[in-house]
């Protein structure tokens, strides 16, 4: 995933044959402390693109190890970094992800399993590849935190996840490193930072494959990530791939909609100009009246039914990109100067990450 000089070590994380947590992050700490210590002022790509992953890694670990271990400065010397220079840092960073020579690489890993080759040389090709996928989503979480975003590079990277989670029994290999990684996550990940809880995502996948292969390959000491975290990851996942699925088809109502609107008004016998979305999987739809007095434009949303969809209540709302809520009745009002002033086209998104809905053209 990333071209240059670093190489992450090929360690056993095992203390007495059992996958140890601690050992794992103490590689993270360890890697963290290096890069704090040899780059800046003059930061380089790679060594800006190893900050951002580690100051993630470290973030997504159990606090307990990172109490144990004295992560504690590192991670506050990091943050200070970024905050005092993180757009620039993200800028340099995004010039290290070069995902088709990691797709590359996963012939050979593919290849492996066909043709004799060395065990060890197996684990640290998968181990690599796991951890080169791993560091270019946690860049691209903390880049998207300094207010950076990059969809080319996040459906590429989408891409080689997706690739990877088909494909979790090429992995087996590097079992341990696995399990050392799921046993070093926080258990509230999922509460903690939604978005930084689906880079672990790939690591439930991996765990299952290595459970539904435990009695071949004797792997008792198995530990997976906590069911409820395991749960509200892949609800989120659904989601997004929900909202994948709206791609590709029309995702807004042209503005020129609000300007038809009031023309249309002028003339008492034209009724007022109803849009409609509706929810991916269909379960909810809503209503945007285009009237043409007042202030305000308000959505209405209901179940496909038609009653009031008051379970949304409190889920943030955006219309035409401004930011609104849902209220206790399943509205949502917005400014018309504010939806104007936009330049946005009527699109409709609700939730957090943002569900695009898709418009009922007539």
């Amino acid at each position: 995933m990333r071209e240059g000089p670093y190489v992450r070590p090929n360690l056993a994380a095992t203390r007495d044959g059992v996958p140890d947590p601690a050992i794992e992050v103490e590689v993270w700490l360890d890697r963290l402390e290096t890069i704090l210590a040899s780059e800046g002022p003059d930061w380089s790509a790679h060594g800006a693109y190893d900050l951002l992953a580690g100051w993630a890694k470290l973030k997504r670990a159990r606090a307990d190890l990172i109490h144990s271990l004295g992560a504690g400065k590192e991670l506050a010397d990091a943050q200070r970094v970024l905050s005092e220079r993180g757009p620039e840092l993200a800028q340099l960073a995004l010039t290290v992800p070069n995902p088709p020579p990691w797709r590359e690489e996963t012939v050979t890993l593919e290849a492996c399993y066909v043709r004799l080759i060395d065990p060890v040389e197996r684990s640290s090709l998968a181990e690599r590849l796991i951890t080169d996928l791993d560091d270019a989503e946690l860049v691209l979480y903390a880049v998207d935190r300094l207010g950076i975003k990059e969809p080319i590079l996040e459906q590429e990277i989408s891409e080689c996840r997706v690739w990877l989670m088909e494909h979790a029994d090429l992995f087996l290999a590097t079992s341990v490193h696995i399990q050392a990684v799921g046993m070093a996550l926080r258990a509230d990940l999922s509460e903690y930072d939604y978005s930084l809880a689906m880079t672990a995502l790939k690591y439930e996948r991996l765990l299952d494959a290595a459970e539904e292969t435990e009695a071949e390959l004797a792997l008792e000491s198995l530990r997976p990530i906590g069911r409820e975290v395991i749960e509200a990851l892949r609800i989120r996942f659904e989601r997004e791939q929900a909202q994948e699925a709206t791609r590709g088809s029309v995702a807004a109502f042209p503005r020129s909609r609000l300007r038809q609107a009031r023309l249309a008004a002028a003339s008492e016998a034209t009724p007022p100009s109803i849009l409609r979305w509706s929810s991916p999987d269909g379960r909810w739809v809503a209503y945007l009246p285009l009237l043409s007095e007042g202030k305000t434009l308000t959505v209405r949303l209901y179940v496909a039914d038609g009653e009031k969809a008051t379970l949304l209540a409190g889920e943030p709302v955006f219309l035409a990109g401004v930011a609104g809520s849902i209220d206790s009745d399943a509205r949502a009002e917005f400014s018309l100067e504010g939806i104007e002033e936009s330049g946005h086209d009527l699109s409709l998104q609700v939730g957090e990450p943002r569900l695009t809905w898709k418009p009922e053209v007539e």
